[in-house]
């Protein structure tokens, strides 16, 4: 690791930062683009398939807050998974609570301005970071998530 940087078997992988409307793609804060998680259908107590559940709608989700120029504002995936468990507890659809959440960012995205990252605190260890996808690499210490994205 090398701060903004993380070298990976011969490929530069560059932390994301929040990113200004006009540098995302047509259409991106539209009311149509949405987050599309699925719904959880096993058992809250089947620790094993929920953690599979968990990791690809977590994928997903990283993804999106990229498309949406949020890279530097993402939630770690202790928060995620934590999220998950108390809906879920309080009889509350993640996935419809975490469209709604995805529904707001893309509203106040398209009328406040953001930084482009919330803290200049980086990761201190490449065991704080895990595969998101490919191309994707993310990295928390639970109160902060840093997403490094692979460069072409």
């Amino acid at each position: 690791m090398q701060g903004k940087t993380i070298l990976c078997s011969g490929r530069a992988y560059r932390l994301a930062t929040n990113q200004p409307n006009s540098a995302l793609a047509d259409g991106v804060l539209d009311e149509s683009n949405t987050l599309g998680l699925d719904n959880y259908k096993g058992d809250l107590n089947d620790e094993a398939a929920a953690r599979r559940y968990l990791s690809n709608a977590y994928d997903r989700y990283i993804a999106k807050m990229l498309e949406i120029g949020l890279g530097g504002a993402s939630m770690s995936f202790t928060r995620f998974y934590n999220s998950f468990h108390r809906h879920e507890a309080e009889g509350i659809d993640f996935a419809e609570r975490m469209e709604s959440t995805f529904s707001y960012l893309k509203q106040d995205k398209q009328n406040l301005g953001i930084s482009g990252r919330l803290t200049e605190e980086l990761p201190k260890r490449i065991q704080e970071c895990a595969w998101a996808g490919r191309a994707i690499i993310v990295c928390d210490n639970v109160a902060t998530n840093w997403i490094y994205v692979r460069q072409e």
